[in-house]
C-alpha cells in the first residue's frame, strides 16, 4: 500500500465527525493563485512552463502549478510530494489532505492523489489505469485528480480509451477528476472549483447529460 502518515492525517482532522459546520471564508473568496517559490502569479507560471523545453523542468514547473493551485483552496494541505510506497514501485506527484470545509471542497474524501501530465498528447488509457490502481492500493478514503495539458484519450459520452477506465473506476467507488491547467487558471473564486469538479463528476457518471 501507498505509505501515508496516518499520525498527521489525524492531526489535520481527516475525520469526517471532526470537520468544522462553520467557517470564517466563503467559497466567493478570490483564490490566491501566487507560487511561493517562483513568486509569480500562475497565469504566468503556466506561460514559463509552456516555453521550457526540457521535459523534467516542465514536469517540476506544472507540479509547482498544482501546489500553489491547490494549496490556496481552505482545508487544502499538501501533505506529501513526489511519495513513494514501501516498495519504491510506485510514486504520486502529490498527496493532499483534505478536511473538506462548507468553504473548501466539502464532497471530495479526505485524502486526493494527485498526479501532473504536461504532455504533448492526450494522456493514454495505461497512466489513467496506473492512477486508479494506486487509488486501488491505498486503501483509504481517497480521490484521485490527474492534471493533464492535454486530457485524456477516448471521449467520455461513449466511455472509449482512458475514458473507459475513468468510468469503471467510477462504477467502484474511485473517482478520478480530470482538469486542464487552462480550466484550472479560469478559476478565480473555490466556488468556480467547486462548480468545475462537480461537472468533471456529472459528465463522468453521466456521459452527454447536460450539466446545470
Amino acid at each position: 500500500m501507498l505509505g501515508i502518515d496516518t499520525g498527521q492525517a489525524d492531526a489535520f482532522c481527516s475525520v469526517r465527525s471532526c470537520r468544522p459546520v462553520v467557517t470564517q471564508r466563503g467559497r466567493t473568496e478570490r483564490l490566491r493563485l501566487v507560487s511561493r517559490e517562483h513568486r509569480m502569479p500562475l497565469t504566468q507560471l503556466l506561460d514559463l512552463f509552456d516555453r521550457l523545453n526540457d521535459p523534467g523542468n516542465k514536469g517540476k514547473a506544472l507540479e509547482e502549478f498544482c501546489v500553489t493551485f491547490f494549496s490556496a483552496i481552505p482545508g487544502i494541505q499538501v501533505a506529501t510530494r513526489n511519495v513513494l510506497d514501501n516498495a519504491h514501485s510506485q510514486e504520486l506527484d502529490l498527496v493532499l489532505d483534505n478536511v473538506a470545509p462548507i468553504d473548501g471542497l466539502d464532497f471530495l474524501k479526505d485524502f486526493i492523489f494527485v498526479e501532473a501530465k504536461n504532455w504533448k498528447i492526450p494522456v493514454g488509457s495505461a497512466e489513467v489505469a496506473w492512477l486508479d490502481w494506486k487509488i486501488r492500493m491505498s486503501g483509504s478514503d481517497t480521490d484521485g485528480v490527474l492534471v493533464a495539458t492535454n486530457g485524456v484519450t477516448g471521449r467520455p459520452e461513449d466511455k472509449t480509451s482512458a475514458w473507459t477506465i475513468l468510468g469503471m473506476a467510477n462504477m467502484e467507488g474511485r473517482r478520478i477528476f480530470v482538469i486542464t491547467p487552462e480550466e484550472m487558471i479560469s478559476c478565480e473564486t473555490v466556488d468556480d472549483v467547486h462548480k468545475l469538479l462537480k461537472q468533471k463528476w456529472r459528465k463522468l457518471a453521466t456521459g452527454n447529460a447536460p450539466i446545470p
